[in-house]
């Protein structure tokens, strides 16, 4: 079962605006690195609580499955063997497995998620470079999609790079960049997805 997960961030209010002091450059990129963390921070809590939604059903029904499964064997331990009966035994047996795997699932995508994003979202912090802002960013298993604003198309290729430096974002290749005139020159809109081979588009 493949998790795809997305986060928007991007706001009209992140267009940069021309830097006329090294100080307002600063605060521009403080601003919205803070947004992007507490936006992701946001997402990142619903995300938990679908998926904690999804765990207490599955619990309730492997509880109430258990149960059939034990009056089951109860009945079969105090009459003759009945081929019915034993047949149903088997099915619930192998319904329970299924609902276990599942329920390991869901709780170990709790648990990578919250360790998945959080080293994301330390490692963008860390990369800050000047004249490119990150407004916007999808992690999934099958597709991956960065998305920002910079005032020179040079650097998006050199902060690609630098995304190796990120643990969660080792090994990964965005081939595809698109670069998009902004309303507010010289800034450009920039664009990167990576989809696996297997991906449907």
């Amino acid at each position: 079962m493949a998790m795809k997960q997305r986060v928007n961030l991007y706001q009209t209010t992140l267009k940069p605006l021309q830097q006329r002091a090294s100080l307002a450059r600063v605060l521009v990129s403080f601003t919205a690195l803070l947004l992007l963390m507490i936006t992701a921070g946001v997402h990142l809590s619903y995300q938990q609580m679908q998926l904690q939604k999804q765990l207490t059903q599955q619990q309730s029904l492997l509880q109430a499955h258990t149960e059939t499964l034990s009056n089951l064997q109860l009945a079969l331990s105090q009459r003759q063997p009945d081929a019915q009966l034993q047949q149903q035994l088997v099915m619930l047996e192998q319904s329970n497995a299924r609902k276990q795997q599942l329920l390991n699932y869901l709780q170990h995508e709790m648990t990578t998620q919250t360790q998945g994003y959080a080293s994301v979202m330390e490692g963008f912090a860390k990369l800050d470079p000047k004249g490119l802002w990150l407004t916007s960013f999808s992690l999934g298993a099958e597709h991956n999609q960065l998305q920002g604003v910079s005032v020179n198309p040079a650097l998006v290729p050199l902060w690609l790079q630098s995304l190796g430096q990120i643990p969660a974002l080792q090994g990964q290749q965005f081939s595809d960049i698109e670069l998009t005139p902004s309303e507010r020159k010289p800034y450009l809109l920039f664009s990167v997805t990576k989809q696996t081979k297997d991906a449907k588009p």
